[in-house]
């Protein structure tokens, strides 16, 4: 089962989950975003599958966050992509009652035979999972197990040639590949792959490669005897693959691509930082270092971090807290704009002034003022509060908003926001 992260915080007018599209910011400015190129090798194939709710007959408890896990893949990593390798229509997501354990072997087992050599396919899934004793283990589907025996068998249904991913936030889903008691989930799934792979290859009087499965990988949230957590909008790890995408500086090597090890790597840190009763795991590194999830977007819109993370934080009372600003407007350099940061600390409103000061906003956020007026430029992280803050729950806003005239205009197409919540404890 998966473990839910309360947040205390209030939500507002302005919470954003995740960046606006530019696109509302090219009509805002009667701009035109510059052409992207697809630079995809193969076709993109994604199945995601987020389930909160289950069949009463099924007796799973509800989960906040699963189909956010599943819609964020959907939204930040795959549609945002501006090299454009994933097209909405070859996009599938299977939710709540829509994602039995039938329906979503049929939508797996459909994608093998339009996959051809060369091609990517992303299945993620968010959900609890579990075992029944030892090394049987399952993910759960919205009315039953979805055994890792039968993902072996629906993943072997896949030419060779097709590269297959797996993104599993489940509980004790590190075991995917453990060779060992516990949870061993894609060890399992990969035996069943294999045995199911071997069947095939000698009915047809061949020889079985000695590279069988390398051209499957798995990301998983947690290592074999672990539990995972949920939280608000995302689960913790899946959460921080999905943000990743917002922060140039995960984009470790420096190509201008995410590449899905560099999403794991910093997803799994972060999660751990959250939660160090929480490791996540990988497997078949090559491929997942090979493979490109998206392009890092040359416009980065506003970016608020706490203490280095662009992820909800958690930190123990002393501890300093630094948030820094930034963003790179690209071809929108110049536009005229109101630069706003904003924090709520439970029902009481604050905001930099131009001075860099933070006052109240005396219970109303009519009363805020922008830090400064003036057109867009590349500010580079930027620090606006280094501070011991009390007990609580807050959070932190970075906006801009045009026209110029001093007043939050949250009207679509109007503002760009970014958003952070910080836990003290």
């Amino acid at each position: 089962m998966k473990i839910k992260l309360v947040k205390a915080t209030m939500m507002s007018c302005l919470v954003v989950l995740g960046l606006m599209s530019f696109a509302a910011w090219a009509d805002m400015t009667e701009q035109e975003p510059a052409a992207m190129v697809n630079d995809a090798q193969g076709a993109h194939r994604a199945l995601l599958v987020g389930i909160n709710n289950y069949d009463p007959a099924y007796g799973q408890t509800p989960l906040p966050s699963c189909i956010n896990d599943a819609m964020g893949v959907r939204n930040t990593i795959l549609l945002a992509d501006p090299g454009k390798r994933w097209s909405a229509s070859s996009i599938q997501v299977l939710t709540n009652q829509f994602a039995t354990c039938g329906a979503i072997r049929t939508a797996l087992q459909s994608l093998a035979p339009v996959s051809q050599p060369g091609d990517l396919v992303l299945y993620a899934h968010s959900s609890h999972g579990g075992q029944y004793s030892g090394t049987s283990v399952f993910l759960c589907a919205y009315d039953r197990d979805y055994s890792a025996v039968d993902l072996g068998q629906d993943l072997a249904l896949f030419n060779p040639g097709v590269t297959v991913i797996v993104l599993v936030d489940a509980c004790h889903s590190g075991g995917l590949f453990k060779q060992e008691d516990g949870w061993p989930f894609a060890e399992m799934v990969m035996q069943s792959y294999t045995e199911a792979k071997t069947k095939q290859y000698k009915s047809k009087g061949l020889g079985v490669p000695k590279d069988l499965g390398n051209n499957i990988a798995f990301m998983t949230a947690c290592d074999y005897s672990q539990t995972c957590v949920t939280g608000d909008p995302y689960s913790l790890y899946i959460g921080a693959v999905i943000t990743g995408c917002l922060d140039p500086v995960v984009d470790a090597n420096k190509d201008g691509f995410y590449e899905f090890s560099e999403l794991h790597n910093y997803a799994a840190q972060f999660a751990t930082q959250q939660n160090p009763n929480q490791t996540a795991q990988q497997f078949n590194g090559v491929v997942l270092t090979s493979m490109v999830a998206r392009s890092v977007s040359t416009v980065i819109g506003p970016v608020i971090k706490a203490n280095g993370l662009i992820n909800n934080v958690a930190i123990n009372y002393p501890d300093p807290l630094a948030i820094t600003v930034q963003i790179d407007p690209g071809q929108y350099v110049g536009t005229s704009v109101d630069w706003w940061v904003v924090a709520q600390a439970g029902s009481f409103w604050y905001y930099l002034n131009n001075q860099g000061a933070w006052l109240p906003c005396e219970g109303n956020l009519s009363n805020c003022h922008p830090a400064c007026e003036g057109p867009l430029v590349n500010l580079p992280a930027t620090q606006v509060l280094n501070a011991s803050l009390g007990v609580g729950s807050y959070t932190f806003w970075f906006v801009v908003t045009s026209p110029p005239n001093g007043i939050i205009n949250l009207e679509p197409g109007h503002f760009l926001s970014n958003s952070i919540n910080v836990t003290v404890r």
